[in-house]
């Protein structure tokens, strides 16, 4: 003998319609929200890309400017051995400044380890300077000057390759989306 089937009733059609509503409506805000956060994930890493390389570029500035102090002081100690004393304290205020900057963007890079420890490095290779007084003998000071170019040359290296096209937001391998 067959079982008699109960017709669905309005409200069995209302629950199903109901449940597969709520299951799309759960899925559209999943995806909607995953690719806001996408979004917003991409975004936080061109900043920290462009910050990144902002701060190499202003590493880079400042130690061309310590090494060109540096270079003068070595070059005029070379043209005029007995050049004022005057100098040393020139030489002693105007690389502290640039040390000072770097510690400054050191802490700023603090996110970017490598980074961070390159701006320190650079910062250590004009740290003899500290020591120079106006007594200093011009002809040793000129000397380590002169020997802190290439120092400071070797770990530019390192930072510039912060600078490179593909950090940059839009360029290189990293692409705006």
């Amino acid at each position: 003998m067959p079982v008699p089937v109960d017709a669905p009733n309005a409200a069995d059609w209302l629950s199903a319609v109901s449940t597969a509503g709520a299951v799309v409506f759960t899925a559209t805000v999943y995806f909607f929200d995953r690719r806001r956060s996408r979004t917003a994930d991409r975004r936080a890493a061109r900043r920290q890309r462009t910050n990144t390389h902002d701060i190499a570029e202003e590493a880079l500035r400042l130690s061309k400017e310590g090494k060109d102090e540096l270079s003068s002081y070595s070059a005029m100690n070379a043209l005029n051995p007995a050049m004022s004393t005057k100098r040393n304290e020139e030489l002693r205020m105007n690389v502290g400044r640039v040390m000072r900057r770097l510690n400054e963007l050191r802490e700023i890079a603090s996110a970017t380890p490598r980074l961070f420890s390159a701006i320190g490095q650079l910062s250590d290779q004009f740290s003899f300077v500290d020591g120079v007084t106006i007594s200093s003998n011009q002809a040793s000071v000129a000397m380590d000057c002169k020997a802190a170019v290439p120092l400071v040359e070797g770990t530019e290296v390192t930072i510039r390759s912060f600078t490179s096209l593909d950090l940059i937001p839009g360029r290189g391998t990293h692409h705006d989306t």
